[in-house]
């Protein structure tokens, strides 16, 4: 599915590139390059996305967002931590600008990933923390689950048997509620 993707933006740039159309250009860039990272083809997605970003002032704020956001997933994917913080934290910038309060949490939880990288874990789990809070203020409790699994994860790799055993109970029974609503 990503090839015949891959095509259509390919074509989509064609015609923007014809027609001048920055906006279009960058917008088809930002796909290509989010079909590259899905590919984890991360090189190539980078280029892409830079060129996207190159166009940024021709991007709507959610777009630059999230090329932003794949940036970051590709700089943590090829080891380069302190240039993927710097993208995620764009993205939480311009998420917050908009209000869109599922961007931020998104990008915090990202920005978390990076700092297990560095292993700065209490800065992790603070950022898993406010990430799960938002995503429970906006009823998204499955990203709220995956983020106890995360803090879970980050104290089991610490040897903190007590607080991880805490975090996967909590999940659990999150898990157990949904479940429990979806059979009703």
């Amino acid at each position: 599915h990503y090839q015949k993707a891959i095509g259509a933006y390919n074509q989509s740039l064609s015609i923007a590139e014809e027609l001048d159309d920055r906006k279009g250009m960058g917008q088809a860039y930002a796909k290509l390059g989010k079909c590259q990272v899905s590919l984890c083809k991360y090189q190539s997605a980078m280029k892409v996305l830079g060129k996207a970003k190159v166009l940024a002032p021709e991007l709507h704020h959610q777009v630059l967002g999230e090329v932003c956001s794949s940036l970051g997933t590709c700089y943590l994917h090829t080891f380069e931590i302190e240039k993927a913080i710097r993208q995620h934290e764009q993205h939480k910038t311009i998420a917050e600008k908009m209000g869109n309060l599922h961007g931020v949490s998104v990008a915090y939880n990202n920005i978390a990933n990076c700092y297990i990288f560095q292993g700065e874990y209490q800065k992790a789990i603070l950022l898993q923390q406010q990430g799960a809070a938002i995503s429970e203020q906006l009823g998204h409790t499955s990203e709220v689950r995956l983020s106890f699994g995360s803090i879970g994860a980050i104290y089991l790799s610490q040897g903190d048997l007590e607080n991880a055993i805490k975090m996967y109970e909590h999940q659990k029974r999150m898990s157990e509620e949904a479940d429990d609503m979806v059979q009703q």
